[in-house]
């Protein structure tokens, strides 16, 4: 079966999509709606109701991944349940075997990325400490934190008023009380 996709960002997108989609003869279509947090509730829904050899079809790769590690994320969800990904504006189709290797590349390129990234982080903080420069949260003074845990204690204030008297929060409290 083949099932069309859609994440509506502006009007003329939608017709975009909708007439790539239409195109391709897709009689189901579901949609999302853009949102700056990325999440895609009917993509995930959608992709638990397909069955293995089902295809989704979309109008290009952003519709379904905002950043290389969503497109991954996607790419191993329908991988893992044998479902194939038709992007009309990039011509892929990963039913065909030679497409098939793109899952492969593109899990490669995410473990890359994912390395680089840490890489970097790890070799800016050990640099930044050889300059002297505290690296990680600040550290809290005993005094504070006997402070919160009296005040926690006598059971007349809230944590936020706690907060706001020590800078400590809910969890570092909770966190202290363990301790004890």
């Amino acid at each position: 079966m083949e099932i069309g996709y859609m994440r509506l960002v502006s009007h003329k997108t939608e017709l975009t999509q909708i007439e790539s989609l239409h195109q391709r003869n897709c009689r189901d279509i579901r949609k999302d709606y853009f949102s700056s947090t990325g999440h895609r509730p009917e993509l995930w829904r959608l992709l638990e109701e397909m069955k293995q050899g089902d295809y989704l079809i979309v109008s290009n790769l952003q519709t379904i991944a905002d950043s290389l590690m969503q497109l991954i994320d996607v790419l191993n969800k329908m991988d893992s349940r044998e479902i194939h990904l038709i992007s009309i504006a990039e011509n892929l189709n990963t039913a065909k075997e030679q497409q098939s290797s793109f899952f492969i590349t593109a899990a490669l390129l995410a473990e890359f990325h994912r390395k680089t990234i840490s890489l970097s982080t790890k070799a800016g903080l050990s640099e930044a400490r050889k300059k002297g420069a505290k690296v990680g949260r600040p550290k809290i003074s005993s005094q504070k934190i006997e402070q919160a845990l009296d005040m926690y204690k006598s059971k007349q204030y809230t944590f936020d008023e706690i907060k706001k008297q020590t800078d400590i929060g809910k969890t570092t409290i909770y966190r202290y009380l363990q301790k004890c």
